[in-house]
């Protein structure tokens, strides 16, 4: 930023160890002043339910910056305090938040609110998009920078930079490489901003994929007889699965992200064991650690829930279940506990 330039002043809202990064990347940069944080509040953590604050509330106390902590939703209890900080906002950041930013919030700051996506929208709106991309099997993927509006990750698009997804990325690796392939851009990207240099293009109203919703517990599951049916090396001459079968035995979520698989690459399903096999594969390391994919088996103490912390495909397109973890029990190979599972 040059000399005659103003400094300016800007807020963000997040909440993850990605959003901090990027604040400290605008705090040690002279152009910049951060008004305050709005991130949500301190969540129990661990067995204990422990309540932990988030890595960028943590932040701003530290450096002294007014934090404003977010309970269920942006409400009428917390709009007064925001509104104290936004009397002289240039922009909002919003980086990896999770809460739905309300319209008031929209034309709070001189300039519409900015959010970083780790996707390529229009692609993957929603999330989960990291979680997504690693499920879809797709090669490349992106970081976006757009200008908020009132419709999910709807807006126009300022930044886009492309990156080829490693086939062995986990979730936090997905982000990672996302993310820091943004931060080193984002304080010139947002004074060209504020200046009016940038243009901007819309996207699509509908997006190729569906939405990447926020996870729950349940959206890891698989069935144990599905995983039987896709490692029984007798019944490697099942090329063909019966859809509606497998959907039937995962959860809505990976059933949705399947179906999406089958319907975009319609001339590859010569052999849907092995492309459901490398779905399975792709889902133990783009579910982990959150939710994981699991399965429920019985065992010799009754039925236990199974995390599948680690599959792998041989070369005759069968699966290989290599590490899980019984529930109440420390994670292992599975050659150590498979004797203790009704197979």
């Amino acid at each position: 930023m040059s000399l005659t330039t103003p400094r300016l002043t800007i807020g963000i809202a997040g909440s993850t160890q990605f959003t901090t990064k990027i604040a400290e990347e605008f705090f040690s940069d002279p152009s910049y002043s951060i008004s305050f944080v709005l991130s949500p509040s301190a969540k129990p953590v661990g067995k204990q339910a422990i309540l932990t604050d988030n890595p960028l509330h943590i932040f701003a106390q530290q450096r002294k910056i007014p934090s404003i902590q977010v309970a269920k939703r942006i409400d009428q209890t917390i709009q007064q305090d925001i509104q104290e900080h936004t009397y002289d906002l240039d922009i909002l950041l919003v980086v990896d938040f999770g809460y739905r930013i309300p319209k008031w919030l929209l034309h709070s700051s001189k300039h519409p609110p900015l959010n970083v996506h780790p996707s390529k929208l229009p692609e993957w709106r929603g999330s989960s998009p990291g979680q997504a991309v690693l499920l879809s099997g797709a090669g490349t993927s992106a970081v976006t920078v757009i200008q908020m509006d009132e419709l999910l990750d709807h807006g126009p698009i300022l930044f886009q930079e492309s990156f080829v997804v490693s086939d062995q990325w986990f979730q936090s690796d997905y982000y990672q490489f996302a993310f820091d392939l943004s931060i080193p851009k984002l304080p010139q990207l947002v004074t060209d901003y504020a200046l009016g240099k940038l243009t901007v293009r819309p996207q699509p109203e509908k997006s190729p994929t569906p939405i990447a919703r926020e996870l729950s517990r349940d959206d890891g599951y698989v069935a144990w007889e599905l995983i039987r049916q896709i490692m029984d090396t007798e019944r490697m001459g099942l090329s063909e699965l019966n859809q509606e079968q497998v959907n039937s035995q995962l959860s809505p979520y990976l059933g949705m992200i399947w179906k999406h698989i089958l319907e975009s690459y319609p001339g590859d399903q010569s052999n849907n064991r092995k492309n459901l096999v490398e779905y399975l594969v792709r889902a133990s390391r783009a579910l982990s650690p959150w939710p994981g994919l699991w399965t429920t088996v019985q065992t010799v103490k009754g039925e236990k829930r199974m995390k599948l912390l680690e599959l792998i495909s041989n070369e005759s397109t069968a699966l290989n279940i290599r590490r899980v973890q019984i529930a109440g029990q420390q994670p292992a190979l599975w050659n150590q506990v498979k004797n203790s599972v009704v197979i």
